[in-house]
């Protein structure tokens, strides 16, 4: 069964169930596929799951494989490829002369030492102007590192022949477009627009070739930053320093370090875009800023304090040491708000839209919050298993064995309570008896770190929950008053500490194997999986809040407090907000466990 990720067992039948990739999640309006296989037996369930997976797999990538480029899209791939070309092509015509002078004399001698009129196009001093080298870098052949910058040189000497094909692959590939088939209309607008970028680029390579003083522009596309500067108002012409400063002397900060956040997001623009006048601020420019902090590390101005940012470019900083998203985003956000609340409100520019709008970078999520829900099968099967239903001991190889004994233990225990009251595991296991009280005639939680074995993940972590009736018929008052009786302080002192100071690194590995060991084990789920389950029954119920739910929970939003408050409660408090809180736990409830939970 462990070769076969995508089979499972529920009471004899077998299923199929494959995970949605995320970025299909919303096309198919679900995170998960499964259906039954209609059969008992094993081999015959193989054989079906492998056809269903390789069915499913291809849809998925043929799914995947249908990329879609928007007009504006187009229009902004191929003039951000026409401007990097025309800098090629400047420089080739700015070195041009030099380097005919260079091929001239290396003709001559090769011609004098062979004695022969044979033919040496490639090195023909005319030719160096006319050359088409600069419409793909020197190393556009060359494979990606894990950077994703090519690993040949620039200096590589080729004789390239403008071939549209080869610039359009190239494009592709630098825009990480290489799935666009050829056959889509998008593919096909892309062609067209690099064609004309091409011509474009020829006009323009004449014009220098004739000496011309002003260049002419055969479509509005490939307008150069030269040629808008040229248009640009008096307010366009205003430097990003100046207004940007403007702006938060308006803002009127009294906070010092959030000020100081702001001139920081500034220096990093003028470091890396220079002092750019506000008419020429584009989605190119937000990119280009957006991919160069990537490649940063985090504390750059303390780690290497004397060098540049191009001299930190050259070096391979390792990844876990690289700008996290959320800081990124962190300087993308003030820069937005500028644009959006000053810039386009107080000049008369040329764009009506934000540039920064769309460019944020999606934060990285914590590990456990990348965990789904159990289903409805996983719950039934983790609930049937022999810790609910009965087992032949207390011994590890025994406790998963069906049998007649009921063992109450923290296995027991912080399963059911992490599916009645949405506690992460190591707040569950890390209570104290005296953590558990009433208030109101109310059995409750209280989470909190008043311990030197204790952790909170948040400051809003630390909350009361009231307990849960489904875990009081189970009996769980009774084992609190065994418990007392022989006066442990934990409520549950068979689950020990590991060695990193939190009790749940070694029962989560536990119950990972539990869960293998009874076929209901995903990569998308774990214990974590519980809170979510919880989460999800509050979130859809008409009858509970968001910030109850976020009470319960634990995940009172930033920067608001909350009806319910996260720090210490007075008695007042309590008996005020207690009743409302267990009202809400009434509606947690999973009827289809209902028989199983007897």
């Amino acid at each position: 069964m462990s070769k076969h990720t995508h089979l499972w067992n529920r009471q004899g039948y077998y299923y199929f169930r494959i995970v949605v990739p995320a970025k299909l999640i919303n096309r198919f309006d679900c995170k998960e596929l499964n259906c039954s296989l209609r059969t008992k037996d094993l081999h015959q369930a193989k054989y079906r799951c492998l056809k269903l997976q390789e069915v499913v797999q291809y849809v998925f990538m043929k799914i995947e494989a249908d990329t879609k480029l928007e007009p504006k899209e187009v229009q902004q791939i191929t003039k951000s490829y026409f401007k990097e070309a025309l800098i090629r092509l400047e420089a080739q015509h700015d070195t041009s002369h030099e380097q005919a002078k260079t091929l001239d004399a290396v003709r001559r001698s090769i011609q004098n030492n062979v004695g022969t009129e044979q033919s040496l196009e490639c090195l023909s001093p005319a030719s160096i102007s006319d050359r088409l080298d600069y419409l793909v870098p020197a190393n556009y052949n060359h494979p990606k590192n894990d950077n994703g910058e090519r690993t040949g040189s620039y200096f590589s000497p080729f004789f390239f022949d403008g071939n549209p094909d080869v610039v359009l692959k190239y494009v592709l590939e630098e825009n990480n477009l290489e799935a666009l088939k050829d056959y889509t209309p998008s593919y096909r607008s892309l062609k067209n627009g690099i064609v004309n970028a091409i011509d474009e680029l020829k006009y323009r390579q004449q014009q220098l070739i004739d000496g011309e003083s002003e260049f002419k522009i055969k479509h509005d596309w490939f307008r150069t930053d030269k040629n808008e500067h040229t248009s640009l108002n008096e307010d366009e012409k205003t430097l990003i320093s100046e207004a940007f400063n403007d702006y938060i002397s308006q803002l009127k900060i009294t906070d010092e370090r959030g000020l100081n956040k702001r001139i920081a997001t500034l220096d990093l623009w003028l470091e890396i875009n220079g002092d750019t006048p506000l008419g020429l601020i584009d989605k190119a420019k937000v990119r280009k800023f957006t991919e160069i902090l990537q490649k940063l590390p985090s504390n750059r101005k303390k780690k290497y304090p004397d060098l540049s940012i191009e001299d930190i470019l050259k070096r391979k900083i390792p990844t876990n040491e690289l700008m996290k998203n959320k800081t990124i985003n962190g300087h993308l956000s003030p820069l937005s708000s500028f644009i959006e609340n000053h810039a386009l409100k107080k000049y008369s520019l040329h764009y009506d839209t934000n540039p920064f709008t769309g460019m944020s970078l999606k934060e990285e999520i914590p590990e456990d919050e990348l965990r789904e829900p159990f289903s409805e099968e996983q719950l039934i099967g983790v609930f049937s298993s022999p810790i609910f239903q009965g087992c032949l001991g207390h011994t590890k190889i025994k406790r998963f064995q069906k049998g007649t004994k009921i063992v109450k233990d923290s296995m027991y225990w912080t399963l059911l309570i992490g599916l009645y009251s949405g506690a992460r595991l190591n707040e569950i296991l890390q209570l104290y008896v005296t953590d558990i009280y009433k208030v109101e005639n109310i059995w409750v939680f209280d989470i909190n770190k008043d311990g030197n074995d204790k952790r909170l993940k948040t400051k809003n972590s630390r909350r009361i929950i009231p307990i849960h009736k489904k875990v009081i018929q189970m009996g769980f008052v009774d084992y609190l008053e065994k418990i007392k009786k022989k006066k442990e302080k934990r409520v549950f002192p068979d689950a020990e500490i590991s060695s990193d100071g939190t009790y749940s690194n070694r029962f989560s590995k536990k119950f990972s194997n539990f869960l293998t060991r009874e076929e209901l084990k995903t990569d998308i789920t774990a214990f974590h999986s519980f809170r979510h389950n919880v989460a999800d029954v509050l979130r859809h119920s008409e009858h509970v809040d968001e910030e109850t739910s976020n009470a319960i929970t634990g995940h009172v939003k930033e920067g608001t407090k909350g009806k319910y408050g996260s720090g210490k409660r007075t008695q007042a408090e309590l008996s005020k907000h207690v009743p409302k809180l267990e009202k809400a736990m009434e509606h947690l409830q999973y009827p289809f466990l209902d028989d199983v939970l007897k």
